[in-house]
């Protein structure tokens, strides 16, 4: 069982790193600007929130989540759910009945990629090279984008 949730974990970070690099083809990556410790469900692929921690572990699946470095993005998204406006500033939303946006919070786990093997990992210090990596230069990458 601890051998198909480390996998899963693996698959979830694998595809965490592949989607902001081919989504970053078209957006600015995020500048990580704003940066925090949480905790992280491997089987949930998902940072937590307080109210989903129960007693150490994933109030969903029961098991413990890992300790991981988070993006924090503060965006601005309609209050009423009527239209997708998203922007990163306050201001007024453009749907039928305009009203100020509200503030919400996006929390995404960071990943490492060596540049020279590939290498991947939520912990730089955990970073699996190759044998034969010469370039052990790390690269972090976040989901978000602008």
């Amino acid at each position: 069982m601890r051998t198909t949730a480390k996998w899963a974990g693996v698959l979830a970070l694998a595809l965490i790193m592949a989607t902001p690099a081919t989504a970053r083809q078209a957006k600015k990556p995020c500048p990580m600007s704003s940066r925090e410790q949480g905790l992280y469900c491997e089987r949930c692929s998902v940072v937590l929130k307080k109210e989903e921690i129960k007693d150490g572990k994933c109030a969903k699946h029961d098991t413990e989540p890992i300790k991981a470095e988070v993006c924090v993005r503060k965006h601005y998204i309609c209050a009423t759910n009527a239209c997708s406006e998203d922007k990163p500033v306050s201001g007024k939303c453009k749907c039928a009945k305009p009203m100020p946006l509200k503030e919400d919070v996006n929390r995404t786990i960071i990943g490492h990629t060596c540049q020279g093997c590939g290498g991947q990992s939520t912990a730089k210090d955990k970073v699996m090279h190759s044998k034969d990596c010469r370039k052990r230069e790390l690269k972090s990458a976040c989901g978000h984008g602008f």
